[in-house]
Formats: C-alpha cells, sequence, structure tokens
C-alpha cells in the first residue's frame, strides 16, 4: 500500500524536542580516550568526545546550518551542540504514533525538500516551526516496523558493498605501489647491468692497454739482445 494512501498528520503531534545542555569548549576532546567516552555531536559532521552526556536514548539529529541539511539516528549515550534540533517519538499515542527509525528514513527522503525550506540568505537555516509543520502519511505501527525492517536491510547491504569497495581500492592502492617499486627495481637494476656493462668495457680496455704496454717493453727488451 503507498503512504499516500494514509491518513496525513502534522510532524509536531508526533515528536517533542530536548533542550542540549550549552557546554564550552574545553569539555570536550578531539580523540576519545579512557575518560571521554561519549560522543559529542557539534553537528551530524563534527564529532568530539566527552566525559558526560544529555541523552540516554534513540534520538534523531539534525543539523540545520551547514549547506545541506544533514540528519542522523542515533541510538546511544551522546551529547549534542545546542545548536542541533534534538528529538523524539512521542510514545503516549498508541498506534497512532511513529516509530523514530522510520521517521529518520522518512526524513532522508524529504532532504531536498528540507534544504528548500530554510530561511535566510547568508546563512540559511531550517526553523523548528517549518519542521513541526511537515506533512507526512502515516501507516499503521506494524506496517512501520515493516517498512524500517526492511530499509534497515537495505542499508546494511549498501554499507557492506561500500566497505567491499573500500578493501578493494586499498588492495588495488597498494597493489599499485607494489607495481611502481617493481619499476623501480626493473630500472635500477637495468641500469647496474648498464654499469656493469661500462665497467667491463673500461676493463677490457684497460687490460688491452696494458698488454700493448707490456709487448712493447718485451720487444724492446728483446731488440737490446742483438
Amino acid at each position: 500500500m503507498k503512504l499516500n494512501t494514509y491518513p496525513k498528520v502534522k510532524l509536531w503531534d508526533l515528536i517533542f524536542f530536548e533542550r542540549p545542555t550549552k557546554r564550552r569548549w574545553w569539555e570536550w576532546v578531539e580523540k576519545k580516550d579512557n575518560k571521554n567516552i561519549y560522543r559529542f555531536f557539534k553537528s551530524t559532521k563534527n564529532i568530539y568526545y566527552t566525559d558526560k552526556y544529555d541523552f540516554d536514548w534513540e534520538y534523531i539529529i539534525l543539523s540545520n546550518r551547514w549547506p545541506l541539511i544533514n540528519i542522523s539516528y542515533i541510538n546511544w549515550k551522546f551529547w549534542a551542540s545546542d545548536i542541533l534540533f534534538v528529538f523524539n517519538n512521542r510514545t503516549d499515542l498508541g498506534e497512532k504514533s511513529i516509530n523514530l527509525k522510520f521517521l529518520y528514513y522518512y526524513l532522508l527522503s524529504i532532504q531536498n525538500d528540507l534544504d528548500k525550506l530554510r530561511f535566510g540568505a547568508t546563512s540559511p537555516i531550517l526553523r523548528r516551526t517549518d519542521l513541526n509543520n511537515i506533512d507526512l502519511h502515516l501507516p499503521p505501527l506494524e506496517e512501520q516496523f515493516i517498512i524500517t525492517n526492511y530499509l534497515d536491510k537495505q542499508y546494511n547491504s549498501l554499507n557492506d558493498i561500500k566497505n567491499n569497495i573500500e578493501k578493494y581500492q586499498e588492495l588495488l592502492l597498494n597493489l599499485e605501489n607494489w607495481l611502481l617499486q617493481y619499476e623501480l627495481w626493473e630500472q635500477e637494476k637495468n641500469n647496474l647491468i648498464v654499469n656493469i656493462d661500462k665497467i667491463s668495457e673500461l676493463n677490457k680496455q684497460n687490460i688491452f692497454e696494458l698488454n700493448k704496454i707490456k709487448l712493447y717493453k718485451l720487444s724492446k727488451k728483446w731488440k737490446s739482445c742483438f
């Protein structure tokens, strides 16, 4: 059944927004260590680490200040910048509620439309009111799970393909480096052979000259005998 055959609802009826705690720049680090183990999302692309977390559940975070809208689904302890939208699904709606992973996939599918909703010329942003007013066709909760499971499998397959491509690219790069090293070795070997040949020729020439000198001396000595 197509999604547009289901009842249309406003997004603000289905979700609630969290308010991340504002932190100072010295409260996070670039690399994970024994103390700073929780991910801090300064944006959906810039990820740092901290020893604190604000959220311990599944959430969607949305970065609205980048050249393009970025959307991530998070299901672990984390902390997010206060410039990000962090929201969860309402669980008090029963069958009329929305599965958060289903919402994540839906938002990905309309990402270009979200970009067009941003306001401002110099640094356009997506306003919360515009996000809240998004309409979507909502299938029953059970069907949302079916759709989500199917999309999870597709995304996992795509990630496997991507990982395999990266492995093959790495192997190809290693092979190219090996071939380059082999070509350099062949060149060095050929240069060495040429040099040996030159040395051999010089040695032959030197031996010939030495023999000529010896022969000349012998001839003079022989003539002196008469």
